[in-house]
C-alpha cells in the first residue's frame, strides 16, 4: 500500500510583549505542564480549537507552519514565520465529553525560527480552498495576516517556504543582549532596526519559548544558560543594549555580555530610550 501525501498547513499565532507591571498573567488555553527543559530546541506541540476545516485533515507526517507577528506599546514588527511542526501524532481534545479542539505533536525534526521578515514570501504562497480551487493566502496585503489566519489552511504547496527556510538559515542571525527591566523598549527598536535592513534576529521575546517568553513560567537557570550560550556562540553579533541595569552583577545580561566578548562577536548599543518596559 502506497504512503499518503504528505499535506502542508499554514496557521497563525499573535505574539506579544507582556508587562512586568501589574497582575500576574492568566494561563493561556493552548498551555500544558511541560518540564522546565522543554521545548528550548524544537517546538512541544501545537493546539488548535477548531473541530472541522483543514484542522481535521492533519494527519501524523503532515507539516503545520506557523506564521506570528510581534506586537508591543511601541508598535508592531512585520509577519514572521515561527515554527515549523512536523507532526507526529494528532489528539483529539475533549472536555466534558466534547470535542474541543485538536492537539498535534512535534516530533523531533519540528524546530523555531529566528525572528525574520516574512512578508513577501507569505505573500507569494497559496491555499486550497473547499472544492480544490487555489486562492492567494494573504489577497489584502494592507490588512493583518491574522485576518487571514485566524483558521488553520491547507497550502497549495510549502516548497516556497522550504526554499526560504535554507536561504535564511544560510545567512545566519545576530543576537539581542539586554536587560528586561529597563531595556526592552530599546531592545525592540534594535530588532526593528535589523530586521528592516534584512537580517534575521535571536531574541529572547521571540526566540524563547512562549511559556517563559509570554506566559513566564518556570524553567531551570542551566538549562536557559547553556541554550542561550549556544544562540550567542552561532550569532554572527551580538547587540549589548547598555542600559543602566546592563551587565549587573549575576544577571543574564552579564553572562551574556562577557561571552560574546570573550567569542570576539559583542557591539554595545547606546538606548536612545531607557524607559521602563
Amino acid at each position: 500500500m502506497s504512503q499518503p501525501v504528505p499535506q502542508s498547513f499554514i496557521h497563525y499565532i499573535r505574539r506579544d510583549i507582556r508587562s512586568l507591571k501589574g497582575k500576574s498573567l492568566d494561563p493561556l488555553w493552548c498551555s500544558e505542564d511541560q518540564g522546565p527543559a522543554s521545548g528550548f530546541e524544537k517546538p512541544v506541540y501545537h493546539v488548535t480549537r477548531a473541530i472541522n476545516g483543514p484542522a481535521a485533515e492533519v494527519k501524523p507526517g503532515d507539516t503545520i507552519w506557523i506564521v506570528g507577528q510581534l506586537y508591543s506599546p511601541w508598535g508592531k514588527l512585520p509577519a514572521a514565520l515561527d515554527s515549523r511542526i512536523d507532526v507526529t501524532a494528532v489528539t483529539e481534545l475533549r472536555e466534558d465529553d466534547k470535542h474541543t479542539g485538536y492537539r498535534f505533536t512535534a516530533a523531533a525534526s519540528s524546530r523555531w525560527f529566528p525572528l525574520a521578515d516574512s512578508t513577501q514570501i507569505l505573500q507569494s504562497l497559496e491555499t486550497t480552498a473547499r472544492g480544490g480551487t487555489s486562492q492567494p493566502l494573504w489577497p489584502a496585503t494592507n490588512q493583518s495576516i491574522g485576518s487571514f489566519l485566524q483558521r488553520m489552511r491547507k497550502l497549495t504547496s510549502d516548497e516556497p517556504l522550504r526554499r526560504w527556510e535554507q536561504s535564511r538559515d544560510l545567512c545566519g542571525f545576530e543576537f539581542i543582549s539586554y536587560r528586561l527591566r529597563d531595556g526592552t523598549r530599546a531592545a525592540f527598536n534594535q530588532v526593528s532596526k535589523v530586521i528592516d535592513s534584512g537580517g534575521c534576529v535571536f531574541w529572547d521575546r521571540w526566540s524563547l519559548p512562549r511559556r517563559l517568553a509570554e506566559r513566564r513560567e518556570f524553567v531551570r537557570d542551566d538549562v536557559l544558560q547553556a541554550y542561550l550560550n549556544d544562540q550567542i556562540a552561532l550569532a554572527k553579533k551580538v547587540w549589548g543594549i547598555c542600559s543602566p541595569l546592563y551587565a549587573a552583577s549575576d544577571s543574564y545580561s552579564a553572562l551574556e555580555m562577557n561571552y560574546a566578548q570573550m567569542l570576539g562577536v559583542f557591539q554595545p548599543v547606546s538606548p536612545a530610550d531607557n524607559q521602563e518596559a
